[in-house]
């Protein structure tokens, strides 16, 4: 069985709006597949709890678990950040904030694992991360559903199955790397809670010797260095076929 896996914290940068990315967040919401979304209480009232969204069925799919942005782990470290400059061309999007949400994705996932093997057996599952706003790579709802239920295939990954750009060479803590792309990655539970363990060291390293911190996709390179054996990346770009070649056969 596969499970996705999202989340929503809400003001980690002004580039769009609440209401934009709930929207997009919806369109995923709606799709009868197995998700497990993170989101803060008061957004979920404010903007999901309405019986003409929050149906049966959604509910039948979707578990929710609330979740406040001072619950991250890497909010402890945040006042250890004094040289955090990267070179953006978007800095109301690229914050502190953003990029803490951002590499706090195999965090998320973790805690995706962690509660469904308090409900059930997991041994068979796959867990798949889907960015809360990848609807915007599409934009088109009857696409989308179908490009969504692919992920319903039961490629089994004993490794973190992930997409891939084009690698330029950059300043891994201030430039983003394209070696890895951020919205969709996946794999076993066991190696699911290898990579984040491995991601919040890699996180709490790069602030306390750095004194910064960088997109999750630039740390996930420099794990990939260490351990390049487990990943399996595939080349894509931001669009249908990074979702579509996630189940390709390896």
């Amino acid at each position: 069985m596969n499970i996705i896996v999202s989340a929503f914290i809400s003001n980690g940068n002004t580039h769009r709006s609440i209401e934009t990315y709930i929207e997009y967040g919806k369109k995923l919401i709606n799709i009868p597949i197995n998700k497990i979304i993170f989101i803060e209480k008061k957004i979920y009232d404010e903007y999901l709890l309405n019986p003409a969204f929050i149906t049966d069925e959604i509910l039948l799919n979707t578990t929710f678990i609330f979740i406040n942005r001072e619950d991250m782990y890497l909010y402890e470290y945040y006042d250890q950040i004094t040289n955090f400059n990267p070179i953006t061309t978007n800095s109301e999007k690229d914050t502190i904030d953003y990029m803490f949400i951002q590499c706090y994705k195999t965090e998320f996932m973790k805690k995706a694992i962690e509660y469904k093997s308090t409900k059930s057996e997991f041994i068979d599952y796959q867990f798949i991360w889907l960015d809360f706003g990848i609807y915007h790579i599409i934009n088109n709802d009857d696409l989308f559903i179908q490009i969504i239920n692919v992920l319903e295939s039961n490629n089994i990954y004993n490794c973190i199955r992930i997409a891939g750009g084009y690698y330029i060479e950059s300043d891994i803590y201030r430039q983003v790397c394209w070696f890895f792309l951020g919205g969709i990655f996946g794999g076993s539970a066991n190696k699911l809670l290898e990579f984040a363990d491995l991601m919040k060291k890699k996180c709490i390293d790069t602030i306390q010797n750095k004194k910064t911190i960088t997109w999750e996709v630039n740390l996930w390179y420099l794990i990939y260095l260490e351990n390049p054996d487990l990943f399996s990346r595939y080349i894509a770009n931001h669009d249908k076929n990074m979702i579509i070649d996630y189940v390709r056969e390896l």
